[in-house]
């Protein structure tokens, strides 16, 4: 894997005792590590390549591998399942969950092709130098899955440009062949306010609960309504009756 990819990964090169315990040794990998903050044009552009690049690998080193792999389907059915986990709460605001089941009900948003993924992505997984990506940290959750889990947590990088560089340089090397990549990976960064929810009904943890309902009233705030932040696609616009007596009338002078 490594040979094919533009950047470092960590190898594991052996344990070592330790105060009564074994650590694990990996091999060094160059870069500074990188935080959102200090991700620039230059360097979203070079993760947007470096995630292009792992999501080019042949899928069957994953599955040789006996790692994990999920369909289109299996993924468009654990989020119906857990949306519904989220909205057996009560504590979901309206919109978003109407947003979210919109979402699910449509099919065109999941007709994707599963890639190999990192899994784990996030600002701190990459290492850099002079503004591009020198490796890659953490792959415990390499798999086969949907891309756009490696790439929602660019949408919380708020600063203008940034996220569309990634994305932009992620097109470039893959294609568009996967035209909904963007709005699926908002609805995966929405969607960690609900594990994050569901996580604090099951501990039973009133803070994280708390925190959780605060989240999703920002969402509200900030994506319910924003036409930028779209999950489903655009429709197109109702023609008032005169607008489509003109449309007609226009198509019979042509004809």
């Amino acid at each position: 894997m490594r040979a094919r990819l533009p950047f470092d990964v960590t190898v594991y090169a052996g344990q070592a005792p330790v105060d009564g315990t074994r650590a694990v040794v990996c091999e060094f990998v160059a870069g500074s590590p990188v935080t959102l903050a200090g991700i620039d044009l230059a360097l979203a552009e070079s993760i947007g390549r470096a995630i292009a690049a792992v999501h080019a690998l042949p899928t069957s080193l994953v599955t040789d591998a006996g790692l994990p792999a999920q369909s289109a389907v299996d993924a468009h059915r654990a989020t119906l399942a857990l949306v519904d986990r989220a909205a057996a709460t009560g504590l979901v605001p309206a919109a978003l969950l109407e947003r979210w089941e919109q979402a699910g009900q449509d099919g065109g948003l999941w007709q994707y092709t599963p890639t190999v993924v990192n899994g784990d992505l996030g600002a701190s997984s990459f290492l850099a130098s002079s503004g591009d990506v020198t490796g890659v940290l953490g792959w415990h959750g390499l798999r086969i899955s949907d891309p756009a889990r490696d790439l929602n947590w660019v949408l919380g990088i708020r600063r203008e440009g940034i996220a569309e560089a990634v994305f932009d340089a992620y097109t470039r090397v893959r294609g568009s062949v996967d035209r909904r990549l963007r709005q699926r990976a908002t609805l995966h960064s929405e969607l960690e306010v609900a594990r994050w929810l569901l996580h604090g009904t099951e501990q039973r943890d009133t803070s994280i609960v708390d925190d959780a309902v605060r989240m999703m009233s920002r969402l509200v705030d900030e994506r319910v309504g924003d036409a930028g932040e779209s999950i489903s696609p655009p429709t197109l616009p109702i023609l008032a009756v005169d607008e489509v007596e003109a449309l007609l009338d226009r198509a019979e002078r042509v004809s």
